[in-house]
């Protein structure tokens, strides 16, 4: 190629030479043992000197102090690469650079050319360039959401939060084809949008499915996803968000509602089905008390007083597993306890009924009280030991333990069937209940607890509810539960009671019937129900008290503004009218110190509670037993005001 000016006149090397040096936009210096001999102006222009100034100068009068001994050094090495220093003007004032320098040989003398590029702006430009990416950095590094790019089915590029989920290191992970971290029953509808995406096809960006991570657990997860293109390439951005723990607080409400339903539906007939039962609990046990000992028809009117017992507790069993059923607390020993139940009617029919299988205690002599209802925990021994009966094949054992545990920090819970992921830290009292039966396979183990959900009879009244009443009892006693399975090893429930050092109060002796004999007493019954006034007068006239009866609240008020009584029994529920606690309320009008028992089918308990913080002495539910009866009837007869 040759330069022509307009004449067409050939321009001279040495000439063509100069316009170059001259119009680079970098500073040119030519020296000869390390002094200036000339400079281009640029050279001028970035640093200040005139070009008169500037020959016979130092080269290094243009380096900054600090890179002055690295310059010279590379002259030294004859160091030809680019490189950075600080350069120097004449006012004083530095700047980045990029330098440059060579030999020439002109004639007998070596020269040398040195170019310096102002790199300031690139320099800003590299800044704000590193200041971004260190933006994106943090945003990717601490994004509680996995987000990764994924291409031809693999993971390209990937947060921290990503390993962390799926639990593979990245050298890994990248290496794992994206469908098999899917859940088998996910990965063709998800794997199908991914492609979709790919394709750049319209549809909702947000899906959800299983993922599964390392150790093949499952993952509910969220996620949101958009084409991008990825070095050249279509590419689609995730947004991975675990929602697992999101899932378990829709299945800990969906069983929540369906406690909430089975409690309304077991709180509208509760009221009317145990006023109908207190006819077949109380009349065969008057009658009982009525006829001598070898009497024949004993064991039949025993029978129906059982069976009547035995449908009250499936009651009672459908108000707990509502949660709204009322129960009082007492200081209670679970040895005791234990001890009671081995000697009840109930597990000796056990015994009787599987004579292939044995029991076995292993009590602490030290054992810690709890705070909670003797009847409920027994219930829950009851229940636990039936179900490990049930789980054997007529032959096997069952052992029933109980020790002190001290926790010194929380512990996290292997099977969370308690409603929770961890044990808090203190004193607890375990109740320990094994056996060696088939044992329950691991998709089981959340479900055992459900109401009704049985693959054999569980529970004393075999309605599918005893495991369901273990699992809301041990949570009313702000207890935990965790189970322990093999198959063919048996199965191990742990229930954790938190403990106490307070004593057990004294109780009374076993119930005799001329123990808790009335002088005489008034008592006025107010209660809705004519079968209930009638069982209940006669329960008292047996008992040796003087018995009266109005069916409201309105006429109980008239009755004791004219005669005072020395007790009332008044049912919580009644219509029309007052109900129980009302009536109550303006009892204590006419009379502050008026002793009272509260009975009631209902499993509302606000209003139970209430009339006990009021004053009311105690408190039973229907249909109860003469028993039951006689002993509240005498402690709140007995009872200081």
């Amino acid at each position: 190629m040759s330069f022509t000016g307009t004449n067409n006149m050939a321009i001279p090397t040495k000439n063509r030479l100069k316009y170059f040096y001259d119009a680079s936009f970098e500073a040119i210096f030519l020296s000869r043992k390390g002094i200036c001999l000339d400079q281009n102006k640029a050279a001028s222009s970035m640093f200040g000197y005139s070009k008169e100034e500037a020959i016979g100068k130092p080269g290094t009068d243009w380096i900054a102090p600090e890179d002055r001994e690295t310059v010279k050094k590379n002259i030294s090495d004859g160091y030809t690469s680019p490189y950075e220093v600080r350069a120097l003007r004449k006012d004083g004032t530095t700047f980045p650079a990029q330098i440059q320098g060579s030999l020439i040989n002109d004639g007998e003398d070596r020269l040398r050319v040195t170019a310096l590029r102002d790199i300031s702006q690139l320099k800003q430009a590299l800044d704000s360039l590193e200041k971004e990416k260190e933006k994106y950095k943090i945003l990717m590094e601490n994004a509680n959401d996995a987000i990764y790019i994924a291409q031809d089915g693999l993971i390209k590029f990937a947060n921290p939060k990503t390993f962390e989920l799926y639990g593979y290191p990245e050298t890994i992970l990248q290496k794992i084809p994206i469908i098999q971290l899917m859940h088998p029953e996910d990965r063709d509808r998800i794997f199908a949008n991914y492609e979709k995406r790919i394709r750049g096809e319209n549809f909702p960006s947000t899906h959800v499915f299983r993922a599964l991570n390392k150790k093949n657990k499952t993952i509910w997860v969220q996620s949101n996803a958009v084409r991008i293109i990825w070095e050249g390439k279509n590419a689609v951005l995730v947004c991975i968000r675990d929602i697992s723990r999101i899932k378990e607080l829709e299945e800990k409400l969906k069983k929540a509602e369906k406690m909430e339903l089975i409690g309304i539906v077991a709180g509208g007939v509760a009221h009317d089905l145990n006023n109908i039962l207190s006819g077949l609990v109380s009349y065969p046990e008057l009658l009982l008390l009525q006829l001598e000992k070898d009497n024949p028809l004993r064991e039949s009117i025993s029978f129906m007083h059982g069976s009547g017992l035995q449908a009250a507790d499936i009651v009672q069993d459908l108000l707990a597993l509502s949660r709204r059923g009322v129960y009082q607390t007492s200081i209670v020993n679970l040895n005791k306890v234990v001890h009671a139940y081995f000697r009840s009617s109930a597990h000796l029919r056990l015994e009787r009924e599987f004579p292939g299988i044995s029991f076995q205690t292993s009590l602490e002599d030290e054992l810690l009280n709890l705070k909670g209802s003797e009847s409920h925990i027994s219930k829950i021994i009851m229940n636990l030991v039936m179900n490990a009966v049930e789980s054997m094949d007529k032959k096997g054992r069952v052992t029933v333990e109980t020790f002190n545990l001290s926790l010194d920090q929380s512990i996290q819970v292997d099977q969370p069937i308690s409603g929770h992921d961890e044990i808090k830290e203190g004193e607890y009292v375990i109740l320990r209940v094994s056996d060696n039966g088939e044992g329950i396979k691991k998709p089981d183990i959340n479900k055992i607890f459900e109401p009704f959900y049985t693959k054999k009879q569980m529970g004393r009244s075999g309605s599918g509810l005893g495991l369901s009443v273990v699992w809301n009892t041990v949570r009313d006693h702000q207890g935990y539960i965790q189970v322990f399975s093999e198959k063919h090893e048996g199965t191990r429930f742990d229930i954790y009671f938190p403990g106490t050092r307070d004593m057990p109060k004294k109780n009374l002796d076993d119930f005799q019937l001329e123990s808790f004999h009335g002088n005489n007493e008034t008592i006025l019954v107010i209660d809705d129900n004519k079968r209930q006034r009638k069982i209940t007068q006669e329960c008292l006239t047996i008992l040796g008290y003087i018995p009266f009866a109005v069916d409201s609240g309105e006429k109980a008020l008239l009755f004791l503004k004219t005669q005072p009584v020395d007790l009332i029994i008044l049912d919580m529920k009644m219509n029309p009218g007052m109900d129980g606690l009302e009536t109550y309320k303006k009892v204590l009008k006419i009379n502050p110190a008026q002793k009272t028992v509260i009975v009631s089918g209902l499993p509302e308990t606000q209003q139970v509670k209430e009339a006990l913080d009021m004053g009311v002495g105690q408190y039973i539910k229907k249909p109860y037993t003469i028993e039951k009866f006689a002993v509240a009837l005498k402690k709140e007869l007995n009872s200081e005001v």
